[in-house]
């Protein structure tokens, strides 16, 4: 597991994930996996600038993981089959009306209840911006998973969906996303100014 996703990974852990919840059972059985979108990573920015500290002013893609849907398949014998379903979002921004097309990754994720990564695997797509500024595409990834054998219960693992970024794409989505407070202004003392006798 690359050094990026483990940062990713750490921050789901504390922070709220997005669109995170059980997809529709198809069929009897123990609970399915929870699913859903990673918070840091649900966004994927892409910049017209190489400056080593973007702004807003600096992004010319912007994309967007959302509306996860799907159906779950959990077998007596602990065996989920998923079929997720989820859209992929990419908006052109003024900034970056000369870029033609924009390529994009993400991830889905396997992760045990003590945040080992049972199973990971790389997907991308891209966005052709020729007939437009706004480029929905559909995504549908089809998920196995069953327990390890460990007295483990898959129902416990968690699924997670989220696009495969760069240390400053993961900066700027935290600083963004979930903002640190602003930086305290330090008060100033005026002093006051001695009167000086009249000559």
């Amino acid at each position: 597991m690359n050094r990026t996703l483990k940062h990713i990974l750490a921050a789901a852990m504390i922070l709220p994930l997005a669109a995170c919840g059980t997809l529709g059972k198809g069929g009897k059985g123990p609970p399915c996996p929870q699913t859903g979108f990673m918070t840091d990573a649900a966004t994927a920015v892409f910049f017209t600038t190489a400056t080593p500290y973007p702004t807003d002013d600096d992004v010319g893609v912007r994309a967007i993981l959302s509306n996860l849907r799907g159906t779950c398949d959990m077998s007596d014998k602990g065996k989920a089959k998923m079929d997720m379903t989820f859209d992929v979002t990419a908006v052109r921004t003024p900034a970056g009306k000369l870029i033609p097309k924009q390529n994009l990754s993400y991830f889905v994720a396997l992760l045990a209840p003590d945040e080992t990564v049972l199973a990971r695997e790389n997907f991308y797509t891209s966005a052709d911006f020729s007939k437009g500024d706004r480029v929905v595409t559909t995504e549908t990834r089809e998920i196995e998973a069953k327990n390890t054998g460990s007295g483990a219960n898959v129902s416990d693992d968690t699924v997670l969906i989220g696009f495969t970024l760069t240390p400053q794409q993961l900066a700027f989505n935290r600083e963004t996303v979930h903002p640190g407070p602003p930086p305290s202004t330090p008060k100033t003392k005026h002093k006051k100014k001695k009167s000086q006798p009249a000559k």
